[in-house]
């Protein structure tokens, strides 16, 4: 019988205890919802909140993809600048090679009748001997020189075509004359100061282009006459001797040969125009 009613009291209180757990879990519970709601009562959100709220989510995602499309983008615009850099090479390579074939448009001119050929032939023959009979009868024995290679030139310009603007006589004084003092300065700058003899020759001819040019009296044989004094003269104050005799001497003789041979043709006349 002890046994038994110790057995009933122990169930009694299990029971009461468990009962007493439940409802305690139960209030915890009920405080903790009544909290929950308390704090959502605080928090008034409007629909407009709510809607600024899911922009603000959207344009962030959207700022995402922005920026991917950002940078896809710049690698694009990227990759067509380069395309059209090789575009544009391509092209000018494609265009310089096909200057060597020749516009198509112009065409030679013509060949000249045996009159024009025989009074070239007469001109030319005349300059070039009295050049010849002053050098090798006269200079020489003075240790002189009147006769260069750049006059045979200047008698293919002037006795060949003297129509050409090349041909007039202040390209012809000019040319030579500009083309002899750069060629002269230069021989004494580098080549009398041990300096290149090769960067010597390119510019005296490079400089005296560019010269006659900007003094508008191109002649070509000016070149041959500044490489002529930077190669053949020996003494370095000859040098300067040299602008006048043979240069600015012979050109002259080669002028006065062109008044009077030239003018001597019927289809000729010369100069078209002095300065």
């Amino acid at each position: 019988m002890e046994d038994r009613n110790l057995e009933r009291n122990v169930g009694s209180d299990i029971s009461s205890s468990s009962s007493i757990d439940m409802s305690q879990s139960t209030n915890l519970e009920i405080s903790i919802d009544q909290s929950i709601n308390r704090n959502l009562e605080k928090i008034d959100l409007s629909e407009d909140d709510v809607r600024r709220g899911e922009k603000k989510v959207e344009s962030f995602e959207n700022g995402e993809n922005n920026n991917d499309n950002n940078e896809n983008k710049e690698k694009e615009i990227e990759g067509g600048k380069f395309k059209k850099i090789l575009f544009c090479v391509k092209m000018y390579i494609i265009q310089y090679f096909k200057k060597w074939l020749g516009t198509g448009k112009d065409k030679r001119p013509p060949l000249p009748d045996l009159e024009e050929i025989g009074w070239t032939w007469l001109a030319s023959f005349t300059g070039i001997l009295v050049l010849a009979l002053i050098h090798y009868r006269e200079a020489l024995d003075a240790q002189m020189q009147v006769l260069i290679g750049s006059f045979a030139a200047s008698a293919v310009i002037i006795f060949g075509v003297p129509k050409s603007p090349l041909a007039q006589p202040r390209n012809l004084i000019m040319g030579h004359f500009l083309s002899a003092i750069v060629g002269s300065v230069i021989r004494v700058a580098l080549v009398y100061t041990n300096a290149n003899f090769e960067v010597a020759c390119a510019l005296a001819v490079s400089l005296s282009i560019m010269l006659m040019q900007f003094t508008n009296s191109l002649h070509p044989p000016g070149g041959a006459t500044a490489l002529i004094c930077v190669m053949g003269v020996e003494q370095r104050w000859r040098g300067f001797y040299f602008i006048f005799v043979p240069i600015l001497s012979g050109a002259l003789i080669m002028l006065l040969t062109a008044l009077v041979v030239n003018n001597l043709a019927r289809k000729r006349s010369y100069p078209l125009y002095w300065w």
